[in-house]
């Protein structure tokens, strides 16, 4: 399948995502089909549905509004920009049968404004709803969930909450800084693709049949239950707040107001439950408890924030219908996690809406994301998984201490990612009494300290928790794992300059990330009692590098769909066997959790204590396996890993791992023969290849492969040693391919930016410009000048 294609399968399967923001628009649904969206500043008439596709153009006022902003006019000038398209795409759930939603797509002509988007969704709900479900929709009112926008370009997709005009205003000026940036850099055929959620629900607001107000609610509340990773139900936050609006609390109030309340007293106490209680207000419904149970805990002090007990029940009379408030209390309360790098410790029964999201067995399909609303795992119609069959699928690798899930979380109670869409990785912790809550604590310690010291190169947690003596961690889902991307991925030739650069800016980059790990020192203390100053350092170390543990990020749109290594970052990961340690200057060595055999160096054995030395080696080994992989191919790193296995002579002790060294009888440890062999094959093939650098990240490996503990360098020097090979490789033309003189040709065959441009760019640069405009900083500072200029 090709990429093309895959992007338009993309396009066609994308549905809207719960977001959950402030500003929710109502958008009643008249009997005649008229739609009219209600919101802050937004009054507008029904838009007219395009079904077609037309080159952007924009209006004086939207001119106006983007010059403001600093961005030229986006309109087509000179064939220099491409085509914009925009898909708008409205989902309607429905209550018979419940959990169903009616999925509608369309192309439409480029908005006007975010009213103009209200408009044209409104519309398009209404005219469809009134004809295939109109019967569902009398006596209701259809309103807003949530929306989000997309932007799709070649590169990748980037997404946007879209709740408030501000947030399209988002949308529209990152359109524009996208084709600029395209046109300066010679692109002139670049189209985009904006696709545009719409997310709604139709609510009742007045009472069904001969039930109370307060009842149809209650059916409302059960209907829009979701399902959670451990088969647990709950009510979205969004979904409560729709319910508990202050027109439906004053309807029950109205409906069961206690006798002894005045009419100003009930008032209040629908501006109180509004205020402070619309969680409660719906738990009490949901479990029939009436509104002077209500004002009962109102007056006990309890609100939103309280979790309930048996203690604090209200009335004797009450028992049964309060044990079903406790009951589903948790359902009410669903865990939200805002801030990175959090930790919860939750009650019993809080559900975390959290849901397995298995892989797909296709490779094509394995990083295509699903964008169904709600909170419960896409399901196969023919064959649906139970959850725990979800979470057999979803397991994607296990450990000693834990194992790791690909889940999702519900887009309405998380705010961990940009793109709230996005898969997440999941470690639990195995069920070990002894030893559980040590192993997190001792993990968590370190990532918490990492938390301080950002790095590109070091995957940091981005939510704990735990609950019933049950450990959680949440971190990035990353595209794969070294060991799958060497067998996945071939390296391009090494001459070349782009797969060079980019090999040797990962292993500085892990060198770097390594030196950070090592050194986590705030500042130098004094001990109050000691008349000496003493140097207390805070260090840490991972004691388990491995392939596996250095995860792949892509950048690429489609990276299974790739099959040249590049546009990616390797990032150090799971710090299970990891520590952090204080000590002063002089102290010893300490021992802590070893590590895989294979890259374990001989220092355990022959001293008995472990340090930061422990990891230089384990990162020279996974160094050492690299180059191999990048100078032989995959096929070349199992090769390698088996003859290190092969008894090399009759007077070594016995072994049957696959590490780098041994002990000879009698001798201390050394470099097995078939580490020796491997180095002297990759010293001639790069001297065959004439790929000058890898000579120099050769001897650094060798440097680091030192039996002796005392005498091996740190990662300080080998982060040196390697940002000094990647500037000298950077100011020096290797060896031009066919792919860089293609390049090279693109480059030359576009005339330079106008000046206009030039000052667009240079005022976009200089106002902290997202993520994907900083590779035209680089190309600006270093690339384009002296590339080209070498060559010409």
């Amino acid at each position: 399948m090709n990429q093309e294609h895959k992007r338009e399968h993309q396009r066609n399967e994308a549905g809207p995502d719960p977001t959950g923001m402030s500003q929710r628009p109502e958008i009643v649904i008249h009997p005649s089909g008229e739609a009219i969206a209600n919101s802050a500043g937004i009054n507008q008439q029904p838009g007219t549905v395009i079904e077609r596709s037309r080159p952007f153009q924009e209006n004086a006022q939207v001119s106006e509004q983007r010059s403001l902003m600093g961005f030229p006019s986006a309109r087509r000038d000179s064939g220099l920009l491409g085509t914009i398209t925009y898909s708008l795409h409205t989902t309607f759930l429905r209550r018979n049968p419940p959990g169903e939603s009616i999925a509608l797509t369309t192309l439409i002509d480029a908005p006007d404004g975010y009213g103009a988007i209200e408009s044209k969704a409104a519309y398009l709900m209404g005219e469809h709803l009134e004809k295939s479900c109109g019967h569902e929709l009398a006596e209701k009112a259809l309103l807003f969930r949530n929306g989000r926008a997309t932007i799709d370009v070649a590169e990748g997709i980037r997404s946007y909450e879209l709740s408030s005009p501000l947030e399209w205003g988002l949308v529209e000026a990152d359109i524009a800084a996208r084709r600029y940036a395209r046109s300066w850099s010679g692109n002139r055929d670049m189209n985009i693709h904006v696709n545009i959620y719409r997310d709604y629900i139709a609510l009742r607001n007045c009472r069904e049949g001969s039930k109370t107000f307060a009842d149809t609610k209650r059916d409302e509340m059960v209907d829009l239950r979701c399902k959670a990773f451990n088969n647990q139900q709950y009510n979205r936050r969004i979904d409560i707040e729709l319910i508990t609006s202050q027109d439906t609390i004053r309807q029950v109030v109205l409906e069961d107001t206690p006798s002894d309340m005045t009419d100003t007293g009930r008032d209040r106490f629908v501006t109180l439950i509004y205020a402070k209680a619309r969680r409660l207000f719906a738990m009490c419904v949901h479990a029939q408890l009436g509104m002077k149970c209500l004002k009962t805990l109102l007056d006990d002090g309890h609100s939103d924030e309280t979790f309930l007990e048996e203690k604090h029940r209200c009335h004797h009379k009450c028992r049964g219908n309060f044990e079903n408030l406790l009951h589903w209390q948790g359902s009410f309360r669903a865990a939200e996690f805002i801030g990175c790098g959090t930790h919860q410790d939750l009650q019993h029964g809080v559900v975390v809406p959290v849901y397995y999201f298995p892989k797909t067995e296709d490779e094509d399909s394995i990083l295509q994301e699903d964008h169904s609303t709600g909170g419960s795992a896409p399901e196969n119609p023919k064959q649906p998984l139970t959850w725990l069959e979800a979470k057999d699928k979803s397991r994607c690798g296990s450990g000693a201490f834990s194992e790791v899930f690909r889940v999702k979380i519900d887009t309405d109670h998380h705010g961990l990612e940009e793109d709230r869409t996005v898969p997440f990785a999941l470690k639990e912790y195995r069920d070990r009494p002894q030893r559980r809550g040590r192993d997190f604590q001792r993990e968590l310690k370190i990532l918490e300290r990492l938390k301080k010291y950002p790095h590109p190169h070091i995957v940091t947690h981005l939510a704990t928790w735990t609950q019933d003596s049950k450990y959680f961690m949440l971190f990035p889902y990353a595209t794969c794992n070294m060991r799958h991307y060497m067998a996945r991925w071939t390296f391009g030739p090494p001459q070349l300059r782009r797969p060079t650069l980019w090999l040797l800016e990962q292993l500085r980059g892990l060198a770097d990330a390594l030196r950070t790990i090592h050194n986590l020192s705030d500042e130098t203390d004094i001990e109050p009692q000691s008349q000496l100053t003493v140097t207390t350092k805070v260090s840490g170390w991972h004691h388990d590098l491995k392939p596996e543990n250095f995860l792949f990020f892509s950048t690429q749109k489609t990276p299974h769909l790739e099959r040249t290594a590049g546009e990616g970052t390797f990032r150090i990961a799971d710090f299970g066997s990891g520590k952090v340690n204080t000590f002063r200057s002089g102290s010893v060595n300490t021992r802590s959790p070893n590590g895989t055999p294979t890259y374990e160096p001989p220092d355990q054995k022959t001293e008995g204590a472990t340090s930061r030395p422990y990891d230089v080696w384990s990162l020279a080994c996974v160094f050492l396996e690299l180059l191999v992989w990048a100078l032989f191919g995959y096929q070349a790193v199992q090769d390698f890993s088996r003859d290190r296995q092969a008894n090399p002579s009759d007077d070594t002790e016995s072994f049957d791992d696959d590490a780098f060294w041994h002990i000879p009888k009698g001798d201390r440890a050394e470099l097995r023969l078939a580490v020796k062999d491997q180095i002297r094959e990759l010293r001639e093939r790069i001297l065959e290849k004439g790929a000058g650098p890898y000579q120099d990240v050769l001897k650094l490996v060798a440097r680091m492969l030192n039996t002796d503990r005392q005498t091996r360098v740190d990662a300080v020097h080998v982060w040196n040693a390697l940002d000094r090979i990647y500037k000298q490789a950077n100011a020096v033309d290797l060896e031009i391919g066919d792919e860089d003189d293609q390049l090279l040709t693109n480059v030359a065959s576009h005339h330079s930016p106008s000046p206009q441009l030039e000052q667009f760019i240079d005022l976009y640069l200089s106002a902290s410009p997202p993520s994907f405009l900083s590779p035209i900083t680089r190309h600006r500072t270093n690339s384009w000048n002296s590339f080209t200029s070498n060559r010409s």
